[in-house]
């Protein structure tokens, strides 16, 4: 955890110094619903997705997120959890009456699961689409694709397999100045 926060901290502070920019944007989002590869959903998601951008070509930003969400889901009696920790860079492109945002990001999972306790490696895409108010503000919606490592583990004295891959939607607003 402490190296995403690193990682994080020394690609901004790189970001900032490369740009003459003289405009910003800070993007925060949350999570609305998470659907797995398999088909079943998660039945609670939280967290949330900070971005921090530089306009460094006329209105077009350049920058880089951390996301942080958490997934619960009911597995028969017991509650999985499973964390998503990412580091994400994205080019922001407005036109008058949209904002596109593609970005891409790479971390870490956690899986748990009575006290079993296992991670993996996670990538992941993901677009947005925001409509702008006032030149200065626009609020927006996600779609992320996670694509994650399978984990191995042994519940109950049986060997499983989880793969936490799949979809989710977000919602969010970002602010330049």
């Amino acid at each position: 955890m402490n190296k995403l926060w690193v990682g994080f901290a020394t690609g901004l502070a790189a970001l900032f110094a490369a740009s003459s920019a003289s405009a910003f944007s800070i993007a925060l989002d949350v999570p609305v619903a998470y659907e797995f590869d398999d088909g079943g959903s998660a039945d609670e998601v939280s967290g949330f997705k900070l971005g921090l951008g530089i306009i460094t070509l006329p209105a077009v930003d350049f920058g880089l997120g951390y996301e942080r969400y958490e997934l619960t889901e009911d597995a028969g009696g017991t509650d999985a959890t499973v964390t998503f920790d990412i580091i994400d860079v994205f080019v922001d492109i407005p036109f008058p009456f949209i904002n596109i945002v593609i970005g891409a990001g790479m971390g870490r999972t956690e899986f748990e699961l009575g006290t079993v306790s296992k991670s993996a490696d996670v990538t992941q895409w993901y677009v947005s689409l925001g409509y702008p108010i006032l030149l200065l503000f626009d609020i927006h919606v996600g779609w992320h694709q996670v694509m994650a490592d399978e984990i191995d583990f042994t519940f109950g004295g049986l060997p499983a397999t989880v793969d936490v891959s799949g979809t989710m939607w977000s919602v969010g607003a970002k602010l330049e100045f």
